[in-house]
């Protein structure tokens, strides 16, 4: 339908492939101009750290902690939100002296991801969330907390 429009109106008949050629390039370019940006203005420090690294340790340190918590919530059905007698400490050498390398970190991880895909296999917890019950809880927390900020 567009190409006999296309060809109606005395364009080539590649004018759409140009056309999704064009939007391309200009969404690349905007996501190129953006990463310049982000780095750029990113945190000094961060920066500096990942140079050394050759990784965002500060990513790779949530990354170990939230595979941990996974860990932990499937063993023994607690979340320990609080790492300060688990591993606080070996969490903030991860993202500050570096003590993992990026090699020791994908290891690490693709063997917690495979315990975790064993774990999920005795688990009673569901794989997703169940949204039927939760967005009604979500709701009336949102209501209580907007009606108490008028």
């Amino acid at each position: 339908m567009y190409r006999a429009a296309v060809t109606e109106l005395g364009f080539d008949s590649n004018f759409m492939a140009y056309l999704e050629q064009e939007k391309r390039y200009k969404r690349d370019l905007r996501d190129w101009q953006s990463y310049q940006t982000w780095k750029k203005e990113r945190n000094p420090v961060r920066a500096k750290l990942e140079k050394e690294s050759g990784f965002d340790r500060k990513h790779a340190s949530h990354l170990v902690r939230l595979l941990r918590m996974g860990v932990e919530i499937l063993e023994t059905g607690k979340i320990n939100v609080d790492r300060t007698q688990i591993d606080a400490e070996e969490l903030s050498a991860i993202r500050h002296r570096g003590i993992w390398t990026y090699e020791q970190l994908v290891e690490w991880a693709e063997a917690q991801d495979k315990k975790l895909d064993e774990l999920y296999k005795t688990s009673t917890l569901p794989r997703s969330p169940r949204w039927k019950k939760i967005n009604p809880v979500m709701e009336a927390i949102m209501e209580k907390s907007l009606s108490r900020s008028r």
